[in-house]
């Protein structure tokens, strides 16, 4: 995946745009456009705010092939990774996770503030419409 800078200095002072999902925020930090398929980016990078107690419930995203999310906590924090089989609690750990088409995954931030991670995409992101979630 083609690297963009590492996340903002400041996430609080990020514009944050609220979601589908109660308590989580992201804000665009970069994507580059596909000028022959302007619905599909190349690439996307965002900066996501997990609110404290919040969960971003297991979900899939149901896209192509040759899809890639690489999701970067630059930040330590408490929470669980939530995937198809299980979970996994973190406690105070810089990590980087990458996502395939229709693997499960989620998020739950047990800690007493915000979980900031990035999310790169690639091909980027096209909408809420390719998110499945899982129950």
């Amino acid at each position: 995946m083609a690297r963009e800078a590492a996340g903002p200095r400041n996430w609080e002072a990020l514009p944050w745009k609220t979601t589908p999902y109660e308590g989580v925020s992201i804000s665009l930090l970069n994507e580059r456009l596909d000028l022959q398929n302007p619905d599909v980016p190349l690439r996307s990078l965002y900066a996501v705010r997990l609110n404290p107690a919040a969960i971003l419930r297991r979900h899939i995203h149901k896209r192509e092939p040759n899809w890639r999310e690489e999701i970067t906590f630059q930040e330590m924090g408490d929470f669980e990774i939530l995937r198809a089989d299980g979970s996994e609690k973190v406690s105070n750990e810089l990590l980087v996770i990458t996502i395939k088409p229709y693997e499960v995954f989620g998020l739950n931030n047990y800690g007493l503030r915000p979980l900031f991670f990035t999310s790169r995409m690639v091909p980027g992101f096209t909408g809420y419409q390719e998110i499945e979630e899982i129950k």
